[in-house]
């Protein structure tokens, strides 16, 4: 075999080998989507009222995602955007207030984030045009 021919091997290799890691991550983003759906449709279809469960179960699911997140070690936006998913799917199932679940998925995310990052150096900056939007925390 010559160094051309190994070259063009290994090359094949790590391409067979990318191409069927992304395959099994494609399975897994699908398996949270669905996971989370069922979840989210079956905890809210038990509850029976969809517009005042539907919040306290998606700030509940974000939570648990990013919870999993921190304890596999994977990236919490890649976790979240396939929870997102799930949920908003759950939510339409069941006919509830998806612009309310996305809005709720969204402050989910962003305090759960802040509350994993408690411990590190950050520091306070305004934040709003206006300065009514309060501060924010941002690393320092």
């Amino acid at each position: 075999m010559t160094n051309e021919q190994r070259a063009e091997e290994a090359g094949r290799t790590v391409k067979e080998g990318i191409v069927n890691s992304l395959k099994g991550m494609n399975e897994i983003e699908g398996e949270i989507v669905r996971l989370v759906k069922d979840t989210v449709t079956n905890a809210l279809s038990a509850a029976g009222s969809v517009s005042t469960e539907g919040m306290t179960v998606t700030k509940d699911v974000v939570r648990g995602a990013i919870q999993a997140a921190e304890e596999v070690g994977t990236g919490l936006m890649t976790s979240t955007k396939y929870v997102a998913k799930g949920i908003i799917l759950g939510i339409s199932e069941v006919g509830g207030d998806i612009a309310g679940a996305a809005s709720q998925i969204t402050r989910s995310a962003v305090h759960g984030a802040a509350v994993g990052n408690r411990g590190r150096n950050r520091r306070r900056v305004p934040r709003g045009r206006h300065g009514d939007a309060g501060s924010c925390l941002l690393p320092s």
